[in-house]
């Protein structure tokens, strides 16, 4: 029941946390037309390296939420990332490509390998769950011990996959509707609102004066 309870909420928190529109959905979006059999490999790849960085963040959340000037720079790196990735796909959208060229994935293989570098680069996942393995280990949701924590990291993996398969259908389904051409402006656009929103954050967080209180 233990084990149940601590994938439960390794499930819910990653199912949660992978809805938002994020790079990694936008680009399972452009494999999804090329086969479901790509789209789970890619999906897969994502997953694997999501559950390494969520087994090491359990163990060493308490060290790494004390290094505020890494954490600072991985924020940082994110945000300049997403507006880099928002030009590039501009780019090629303005050069009239019919296919989506930046993600060729013809193998199951190809489609693991481009999951598992675009995910080891989703520098954000590293303070997402610094924060959330503090606060659930601080709070007894998790217990970190071996079993529990395996059983952790199996439901944030599950999770992490349902919600991104979730959200990639709803996406196609839109794109069909409302959003039938233009597939890589349409990326370049979700890129920038991203970047602009991880910006916003970014400001909030480390630059924003405080508020005065009041006299």
């Amino acid at each position: 029941m233990n084990i149940l309870k601590h994938i439960s909420v390794g499930f819910l928190v990653s199912f949660i946390g992978s809805l938002p529109l994020g790079y990694l959905n936008v680009v399972g979006l452009a494999v999804y037309p090329l086969g479901f059999d790509l789209l789970f490999c890619y999906m897969m790849g994502v997953v694997s390296i999501e559950a390494i960085t969520v087994f090491l963040t359990l163990i060493f959340a308490e060290k790494l939420a004390k290094r505020n000037r890494l954490m600072r720079f991985i924020e940082g790196f994110s945000v300049l990332f997403m507006f880099v990735l928002a030009v590039i796909f501009y780019l090629g959208a303005s050069g009239k490509q019919e296919h989506f060229d930046a993600v060729k994935v013809g193998t199951m293989a190809s489609a693991y390998v481009l999951g598992v570098s675009l995910s080891a680069l989703n520098f954000l996942q590293l303070p997402f769950w610094t924060g959330w393995n503090l606060y659930l280990v601080n709070k007894k949701y998790v217990e970190p011990t071996s079993g529990n924590r395996m059983a952790y990291v199996i439901g944030t993996a599950v999770g992490t996959f349902c919600g991104m398969l979730a959200f990639i259908f709803l996406l196609a389904q839109l794109q069909e509707q409302y959003f039938s051409g233009g597939v890589m402006y349409l990326l370049a656009l979700g890129f920038a609102v991203i970047g602009a929103i991880q910006a916003w954050k970014y400001y909030r967080k480390y630059h924003r004066p405080k508020q005065l209180p009041y006299l």
